[in-house]
């Protein structure tokens, strides 16, 4: 049974072509960095994903999407965005062949999470 930190913690659905791949955990009091590189909590593998390509960071209560000066760009339900815009529950955001899904069910983040520095692969 999950209890309420895990139930409560804000996360992203990595997709690709609508198939759910992989969930990563929003790390409380940290960004969650993505891109190709290594250094990133999420690393996406795929060549349209700069090494150092988006994050994700709570300022207060909103989420915000940050585009890391992308070479293809970050997109938000289908725009792109500047520099930062504000994420918002079932938010779909673009990076190359992915779309990860934002879920933030209540608004607030109860749990200190650790994240994996998984790789997710395009097929």
């Amino acid at each position: 049974m999950k209890n309420k930190e895990t139930l409560h913690m804000a996360k992203v659905i990595v997709t690709i072509s609508g198939r759910n791949l992989k969930e990563f955990p929003i790390p409380r009091g940290k960004a969650l960095t993505i891109g190709r590189d290594q250094s990133n909590m999420l690393r996406l593998d795929n060549p349209a994903v700069s090494r150092r390509h988006a994050k994700i960071v709570k300022q207060g209560w909103p989420y915000y999407l940050e585009d890391l000066k992308s070479t293809n760009g970050t997109m938000l339900n289908g725009k792109p965005i500047e520099e930062k815009a504000t994420l918002k529950h079932n938010d779909k955001v673009g990076i190359g062949k992915f779309v990860l899904v934002f879920r933030d069910d209540d608004g607030d983040q109860t749990a200190d999470g650790e994240v994996g520095g998984d790789t997710v692969k395009a097929g």
